[in-house]
């Protein structure tokens, strides 16, 4: 798709205003190409004859017109933003639906704070584009062809010189937008790796401080402020070059107009009031051509932004729903594995999955543990569909999870994560974030299994109580017990771990796990965990070692038969188990 369609794709919503609003720019220029027209005549046939009268005639026509021109001015302007406005908010909209509809790959792939600055600074500056557009696209044509016309009629003598400015300026506009096009491009990506280091400070804020590395992060983010600051810079000299180079064109062209209309006028060639008329059309089609310049300028910053806008906008989600998906109200949580290779990308040497296969039946408690890197988050997320398999098969219900439709298949599912984010808003909304229609017993349900409720009563606000961005207002094993309640307050069929007790001391992590056994007997629960004591009691233990299922078996089995398993055990636990 070319950029003008894609532009104009998010124009059609607003087809009526744009048909009004140039309108109103048209009788703008008008009423701008009469004013040179009327001094030529208050000059020559009224302050030249003294005829006072006439002076105040074509004076009152003149203050009338310009009045006139303003209104419509100011009309075109505000249907312009209208436009403009409109315009950016549904292609906001769109960008942030498509990453929702992203999988982790592509997400990966992007970098989040490569989206933000798409979704923000990009978009900003197309919707600079459309506003410039609405104004200067349809003025700045018009207005050069009406006074290159109106010059001609004023003088035909000394049109040559308009022609040979003209030509100069179009030439010298070319050159320097053609070498802008790379530099505001160059100035993006500075920008994207500028974001990404203020994100990854602003979210590792309390790790930098715990190492002292504050020095290092500020090394970090000056060298590429710095990067930054000279890539605008080099911009801007670009940009700044326009202005002077147009004014020593327009001075020069007023001084030959002067030259040689002071000649034509000694030799009663041409009437003092048609050369300020023809210089006044020198400037309105000059002006015409500096504002079409700064356009352009504008239409060099839309053109990367559009083609980074569009790349995030075509980008083709990893995960593709069947053609014919598979869909069921409840499953009943039968998982099984079949061969499963896995690795994030296909260019990638090592697999981070290799060769996985083990059953899961309704109502079983599977653990999963292994060193750091072992693979235990990247197995569990191929369950809903996070990742696909690069090979094998995951089946739920004898089903390959690729065949269901996706929301069938999350909407089955509870995810806890080990990082527990929160979302700006209150504990009773971040909860029902989980089930839409939670009703507040629901809620209190589930705060209580996940050992939430009591601290949530001593809130003045309980459930209500204000959360702040991330849940930065509550301590780690707070907003874990929050974060577990969201994923309990459903009853799912499969629900999914992943080291979520990690902040929690062993008795509150022991009634969480009694409230599971109690309250979610029929539901298969995958437990991801770096210590023992949490899978312990799990009807089955899956060992990875490096992406490979090293042992499988309950608590005993592994004990006595797997090595790995074994020294993890004895690394936590001691010798006498």
């Amino acid at each position: 798709m070319s950029f003008i369609n894609f532009i104009w794709n998010y124009l059609k919503s607003s087809k009526k205003i744009l048909i009004i609003a140039p309108i109103f720019m048209i009788l703008e220029v008008v009423g701008d190409l009469l004013q040179p027209y009327l001094t030529q005549k208050i000059i020559d046939e009224g302050i030249a004859y003294g005829n006072k009268g006439l002076v105040l005639k074509f004076g009152t026509i003149m203050a009338i017109v310009a009045v006139f021109g303003l209104c419509c001015g100011i009309i075109n302007t505000i249907l312009a933003t209208i436009v403009s406005q409109n315009f950016g908010t549904i292609l906001r909209e769109d960008g942030f639906n498509k990453v929702q509809h992203l999988s982790f790959k592509n997400l990966d792939k992007l970098n989040p704070s490569n989206i933000v600055v798409r979704l923000t600074n990009d978009i900003n500056q197309l919707q600079n584009f459309v506003l410039m557009s609405l104004r200067i696209l349809i003025r700045s044509p018009l207005m050069f062809i009406g006074s290159l016309v109106m010059a001609i009629i004023t003088s035909k003598e000394l049109s040559p010189i308009i022609f040979i400015l003209t030509a100069f300026i179009i030439i010298l506009l070319y050159l320097i937008i053609k070498k802008s096009y790379p530099v505001f491009l160059d100035t993006q990506v500075s920008l994207d790796k500028l974001n990404v280091i203020i994100k990854e400070n602003f979210s590792a804020i309390r790790t930098v401080k715990a190492f002292v590395a504050e020095g290092k992060e500020e090394d970090k983010f000056n060298e590429k402020s710095m990067d930054l600051m000279k890539k605008n810079i080099k911009s801007s000299r670009i940009v700044a070059l326009i202005i002077p180079m147009l004014m020593l064109s327009i001075n020069m062209g007023i001084i030959f107009i002067l030259w040689f209309g002071g000649n034509l006028a000694y030799n009663g060639g041409i009437a003092v009031g048609a050369i300020v008329a023809f210089i006044n059309y020198l400037l309105q089609l000059m002006f015409s051509l500096i504002i079409a310049g700064m356009l352009l300028m504008t239409v060099s910053r839309a053109l990367v932004s559009g083609k980074r806008v569009r790349e995030l906008l075509n980008e083709e989600p990893d995960i593709k729903e069947d053609k014919n998906p598979v869909h069921k109200e409840n499953l009943s949580g039968n998982i099984e594995f079949k061969h499963v290779f896995f690795k994030y990308e296909d260019s990638d040497k090592e697999w981070v999955l290799k060769d996985i296969s083990f059953t899961a039946k309704n109502g079983d408690t599977v653990g999963i543990v292994g060193a750091t890197g072992a693979g235990k988050t990247t197995l569990v997320e191929l369950i809903p569909r996070f990742y696909d398999a690069t090979k094998g098969e995951v089946l739920i219900d004898n089903i390959n999870v690729k065949k269901y439709k996706e929301k069938t298949l999350r909407n089955n599912m509870s995810i806890v994560l080990q990082r527990a984010l929160l979302f700006s808003g209150t504990i009773r909304t971040n909860i029902e974030q989980g089930k839409e229609d939670a009703s507040l017993e629901d809620i209190r349900n589930a705060a209580k299994a996940s050992q939430a409720h009591e601290f949530i009563e001593r809130f003045e606000e309980r459930y209500d109580s204000v959360v702040y961005q991330k849940g930065s207002n509550l301590s780690g094993g707070q907003k874990q017990r929050v974060s577990i309640a969201r994923g309990l307050v459903k009853t799912p069929s499969v629900l999914i771990l992943d080291d979520s007790t990690s902040a929690l001391d062993a008795k509150s992590e022991e009634l969480v796990k009694q409230a599971l056994n109690k309250e979610f007997d029929d539901t298969t629960c995958f437990i991801v965990a770096q210590k023992i004591s949490s899978v312990i009691d799990a009807d089955k233990i899956l060992v990875l070692d490096n992406g490979v299922l090293t042992g499988l078996g309950n608590h005993d089995e592994l004990l006595k038969n797997n090595k790995i398993y074994n020294e993890i055990y004895k690394s936590q636990i001691g010798k006498e188990g």
